[in-house]
């Protein structure tokens, strides 16, 4: 078990997520958990803020102007395996091709909105604890 699951204030996440009120709601939920927060608006800057420092885990959505959460995916796995740096993919579209996709890609999670935050915490503290794959649906 990573040290990080046991001591969350030791992990960082990077949210990315072109809506302002969801970066805030998320970023006030997770940082009241004890995570170090760090909130963007677009996969661009995802992939800057990745550059610059390490984090333990990137929500990222998938639907965002410019380049979006698929294609930032992509980016980050060329230099980034899905257990260095777990990625949670979240979205309004419930496509089953698109999740699969996602899966090719290398996420660790997805969760369609409106999610629970519940839900969402858990999903975090599984992969800093022990990231996995996204598995097919097909």
């Amino acid at each position: 078990m990573s040290p990080l699951a046991d001591d969350p204030a030791q992990a960082s996440i990077l949210i990315a997520d072109d809506d302002a009120s969801n970066r805030e709601v998320l970023s006030y939920y997770l940082r009241r958990q004890g995570f170090e927060i760090v909130a963007v608006g677009d996969g661009e800057l995802a992939l800057t803020a990745i550059a610059e420092r390490h984090f333990s885990l990137v929500l990222l959505d998938v639907v965002m102007p410019g380049l979006d959460g698929l294609e930032a995916l992509r980016r980050i796995r060329v230099t980034h395996s899905a257990s260095e740096l777990p990625v949670i993919l979240f979205t309004g579209l419930d496509a089953a091709d698109a999740v699969d996709t996602a899966g090719e890609l290398g996420a660790n999670a997805w969760l369609a909105k409106p999610y629970q935050l519940a839900e969402l915490l858990a999903a975090i503290r599984g992969q800093i604890a022990s990231p996995t794959i996204l598995a097919r649906t097909v």
